[in-house]
């Protein structure tokens, strides 16, 4: 069993930076935890107090977990299922 380490509040530390300019999507983010756990409670905690920033974040996993289904949908390594012949005993 994998045990993670949490450090304590106090000791998290990250920063996230979006620029939106027309198609152009520019991130830039640090954070100190190797899980991206500063970031995570940062937004967790924004999250709970702003409701607006609450519907669009949902809006955006929504939208990428659906196109994340239909992608893998299309991916399919499924064999289609043919049906086979008795073989007959002589």
């Amino acid at each position: 069993m994998v045990k993670i380490k949490v450090p304590n509040i106090k000791d998290l530390n990250g920063y996230f930076f979006m620029s939106i300019d027309g198609n152009t999507v520019d991130i830039v983010y640090h954070d100190n935890t190797d899980n991206g756990l500063a970031i995570g409670a940062a937004f967790a905690s924004v999250l709970e107090k702003d409701k607006q920033l609450f519907k669009v974040l949902s809006a955006a996993f929504i939208t990428v977990l659906d196109a994340k289904e239909k992608h893998s949908s299309k991916k399919s390594n499924k064999v289609p299922k043919t049906p086979v012949k008795a073989v007959k005993k002589k």
